[in-house]
């Protein structure tokens, strides 16, 4: 059973969060704009690093590399070519390949991952352009490792891959969020023996994940009891874990929030391909399909798209073509108790207790294309035209958790007035100011086994 199964969920104020807002740096990352153009400024007092070489080095040579940079942050102090850093600091990481190459394990930074102990938004030229790897020799981030600290943590427009957590585990190998808060706004979590864990430390932990993709790491997020998440036009796909861990996608034992999003191609062993609640969770136009439970096929597993044992509730969300076991067509959608907020679509019922409010759907094939680029910063799952998903949302808005009217779907795509159920929209004209075009140009692939999935994401990749 999952490991976080039977840890108790406690309810905690998002400090972090409000920290962000008011300095009004959160309302800025929220905007597509922002996340696609250019960063809020940093404050007057901070200082911007810029690095200038990707050698993973910590010496005297003139230059500045982004494990100096990281230093320069988190002391205040000039190291090498690095400026010293000065409150909330900005390292500007170039395109380029950033390989961790110094061996180690220590809370400093100097040596393995890199540890992140004071407020930095460190930012790249695009998750495309700009990749960090700890080529499987420790983790790639940990935030607040050592006691003390409570940092606010910015990592923008850049990818993360080939990070181990060692020992075994799965949790965290790209970024272990230990204190303080985290914003992932534009990145590309990939191919690590884990992916982001939200952990319980001395402090609550607070994370935010915008217009980002989570996808082929042996596990996508995990959320601890005492954490809080917050999923904003996001992709979680393509994780898989074994016969150890529920929540292909996501495991959550804390409070999670979840709007525009896509959870898709996940699988485990266990519980919850998609979805695993054992805390609080709330999903706003959100899709869930396609995801796997029980993909061993030795019947201890319940859920392909969401298992759920704490307090789940859907809105303008829809969950359908998630499988159980081995075979190719045992559509069992979901496990557990589900709350409706009304105008979902949920598949099949088998194997969960969903008690249909105004506007609920169920029984019916949902239609949707595959997991692939329509436009926007990151995949979605299109719907097809005879979708009974198109125009079945709430008629008076879809809404975020906030109850704030939903004008744009995950891709940054128009809401029409009247929104479907999910992630997409299938009818809108586009952009609010038209920049691309809703056209599928990827192709399928097929979903990896967890032994295939641990080791390519040992192995660093030869393009971004």
């Amino acid at each position: 059973m999952s490991l976080l199964k039977s840890s108790p969920f406690r309810p905690h104020v998002r400090q972090a969060f409000r920290r962000w807002i008011g300095r009004g740096l959160l309302a800025g990352l929220l905007g597509v704009g922002a996340l696609w153009g250019v960063l809020p400024s940093p404050n007057a007092w901070a200082a911007t690093i810029t690095v200038n070489t990707p050698t993973d080095e910590y010496n005297s040579d003139g230059d500045c590399s982004l494990r100096e940079a990281v230093s320069a942050a988190n002391n205040d102090s000039a190291v090498d070519g690095c400026a010293a850093g000065s409150g909330h600091d900005t390292i500007v990481l170039p395109a380029g390949n950033y390989t961790l190459s110094i061996a180690g394990n220590e809370d400093l930074g100097l040596q393995g991952d890199l540890d992140l102990k004071s407020d930095i938004t460190l930012t790249g030229a695009g998750p495309n352009a700009t990749v960090i790897t700890a080529a499987a020799n420790d983790r790639v981030f940990e935030i607040g490792p050592s006691g003390g600290e409570n940092p606010a943590i910015t990592l923008a427009h850049l990818a993360i891959t080939g990070g181990n957590p060692g020992g075994g585990g799965w949790a965290g190998g790209a970024i272990s969020l230990y204190r303080g808060s985290l914003i992932l706004a534009a990145v590309h979590v990939r191919h690590n023996p884990g992916g982001v864990y939200a952990v319980t430390a001395s402090n609550a932990t607070d994370l935010t994940v915008v217009d980002s993709r989570v996808d082929f790491n042996y596990g996508g997020i995990s959320i601890s009891p005492t954490a809080s998440a917050l999923i904003l036009r996001s992709t979680i796909s393509g994780n898989v874990v074994d016969n150890v861990y529920d929540g292909g996608g996501i495991n959550n034992a804390g409070s999670l929030v979840v709007v525009n999003s896509t959870l898709s191609g996940n699988q485990t062993d266990y519980d919850g391909g998609g979805l695993a609640n054992t805390g609080t969770a709330e999903l706003n136009n959100v899709t869930i399909a396609n995801n796997r439970a029980d993909a061993d096929g030795n019947g201890n597993g319940y859920g392909g798209g969401i298992y759920q044992t704490g307090t789940l509730t859907l809105r303008n969300s829809l969950v359908g073509d998630n499988l159980l076991g081995t075979s190719a067509t045992s559509t069992i959608d979901c496990s557990g108790t589900l709350t409706s907020a009304g105008y979902n679509l949920v598949e099949t019922t088998t194997g969960c207790t969903f008690a249909t409010t105004t506007g609920d759907i169920t029984g019916l094939d949902p239609a949707l294309d595959m997991l692939a680029n329509y436009g926007g910063p990151v995949f979605t799952i299109r719907l097809q035209a005879s979708s009974p998903a198109i125009d079945a949302g709430n008629p008076a808005g879809c809404t975020d958790e906030n109850a704030a009217i939903l004008t744009i779907d995950q891709r940054g795509y128009a809401r029409d007035a009247a929104c479907d159920i999910g992630a997409y929209e299938a009818d809108s004209a586009g952009t609010p100011t038209p920049t691309a075009t809703a056209t599928a140009t990827a192709t399928a692939t097929a979903e990896p086994t967890p032994s295939d999935l641990y080791l390519v994401s040992l192995q660093r990749e030869a393009t971004p």
